[in-house]
């Protein structure tokens, strides 16, 4: 069992958040922590999902080495669109 953010996750649901990472590769970290409160039933009391903490959840997850989280997308924080990596030599 492991603590993070107050909230208790049992191996189970460790298995279960692997999946989830495992069968979205190539989505964003949003879009896994949001499949993630979906599965795993993990809501506000106003019946919202946490998708915010889950997300600082998987970061520190990831950090000591309970799931491996797949590389943060870099997203324009003006458009919302991902960020082209242009590659130039001078």
């Amino acid at each position: 069992m492991y603590i993070f953010r107050g909230r208790e996750f049992s191996l189970s649901e460790i298995k279960i958040i692997k999946k989830v990472i495992e069968d979205n590769q190539g989505k964003s970290r949003r879009d896994i922590s949001k499949k993630i409160c979906e599965v795993i039933n993990w809501r506000q009391l106003n019946g919202k999902s946490k998708d915010a903490a889950c997300r600082e959840v998987l970061r520190r997850m990831n950090e000591v080495g309970v799931i491996d989280l797949p590389e943060e997308k870099k997203f324009c924080s003006f458009c919302g669109k991902p960020y082209i990596e242009i590659g130039l030599e001078f």
